[in-house]
């Protein structure tokens, strides 16, 4: 796992740099667990979400507060800009497996 690489999906999710993305998952980011999944719905990128998705990113992953991406996708404010697609990221969430009978 490459900390480059983190760092440079890191940025890629923050900016919504989908090249930046692709290059930091080839290098090995998405071996860090839930991380990416998570910060891609808190900054609202549902084209990166997909990106991570479909590379393997573990839906069931869970943060160091016990909660997974679809609880944050569910409870973000949907009035803020860059929480316009939290509807669209629930759906790709759960068409990916996520569970929403999941307890944090």
């Amino acid at each position: 796992m490459s900390t480059d690489a983190q760092e440079l999906l890191a940025q890629a999710i923050s900016t919504g740099d989908e090249s930046a993305a692709r290059k930091a998952l080839d290098a090995g980011a998405l071996e860090a667990g839930s991380w990416p999944l998570v910060h891609a719905v808190v900054k609202g990128q549902p084209s990166i979400l997909r990106r991570l998705l479909e590379a393997g990113a573990d839906v069931h992953d869970r943060s160091v507060q016990g909660m997974t991406a679809l609880h944050f996708a569910a409870v973000i404010e949907p009035f803020r800009p860059e929480h316009a697609h939290a509807a669209a990221m629930v759906k790709m969430l759960l068409h990916a497996g996520a569970d929403p009978t999941s307890l944090t």
